[in-house]
């Protein structure tokens, strides 16, 4: 995904409900070199924007110009336990249909910006936070 900077419009609820609140979770708010009015918001754990967002976010990056995020990276996984929630469909039944024992399926690299969000697949790296850190945060 390329993300125009100048032109990017801001990201929010209306957009996509499994965006990062950007005020739950946050580490750190960096500038980003090079660029002045833009500055990355580093966020573990944040909740959704949307109440009804299936899924949990583990780790985020975001872009922001002039406070508002305008793209973000982030390391997602769906919540089972919310589906079977919000659907009625036993946690068993969805855990045996996804083939999976725990309450979450793997972990997926989401990206967000110009108004789509794109699925890069599976997060493969190790979930320890110096190397999420290093791979998610890295600004060079």
């Amino acid at each position: 995904m390329i993300i125009d900077f100048e032109n990017a419009t801001e990201l929010g609820l209306r957009d996509y409900p499994t965006l990062p609140d950007p005020k739950s979770g946050v580490r750190g708010v960096s500038a980003l070199p090079g660029f002045p009015d833009l500055e990355v918001l580093e966020q573990k754990m944040p909740e959704t924007l949307g109440d009804d967002a299936m899924v949990r976010i583990l780790y985020s990056s975001s872009l922001l110009r002039g406070g508002k995020v305008i793209h973000t990276a982030s390391i997602e996984e769906v919540d089972l336990r919310l589906i079977s929630s919000a659907s009625g469909i036993p946690l068993r039944t969805l855990q045996k249909e996804h083939g999976v024992k725990g309450y979450t399926l793997q972990a997926h690299i989401i990206l967000y910006g110009n108004g789509e969000r794109e699925d890069l697949g599976p997060y493969l790296g190790s979930m320890a936070d110096e190397d999420i850190s290093e791979w998610l945060f890295d600004e060079e």
